[in-house]
């Protein structure tokens, strides 16, 4: 995809990590009593939500970097003079 996105990934996961430990430590709640709670149901359902937002970032980089793929191959093929000023740089060369 992109030579960024490993560190674009790893930036993530540490961001959602300070995010949900700031909420348990908001709301007083310790991880092991978290875990010891949690059905195996429930883990699955946070994995599979997981891989779901992982996904969709994961195709949303992907068009991003196809978008900025066509708008260079755009740039490249737009002639960098306009109609006009060809004419006339070929006017004035004719009359030298």
């Amino acid at each position: 995809m992109d030579d960024r996105s490993p560190e674009l990934f790893k930036l993530s996961n540490q961001l959602i990590e300070v995010y949900v430990q700031d909420i348990f430590t908001r709301n007083e709640v310790e991880l092991s009593k978290i875990k010891d709670r949690m059905t195996d149901e429930q883990r699955e359902h946070i994995k599979n939500t997981v891989n779901m937002l992982k996904k969709q970032v994961d195709d949303f980089l992907h068009n991003q970097n196809n978008r900025k793929q066509v708008t260079e191959e755009s740039e490249e093929a737009t002639p960098s003079e306009s109609p006009l000023r060809a004419k006339i740089l070929g006017e004035d060369k004719k009359e030298n």
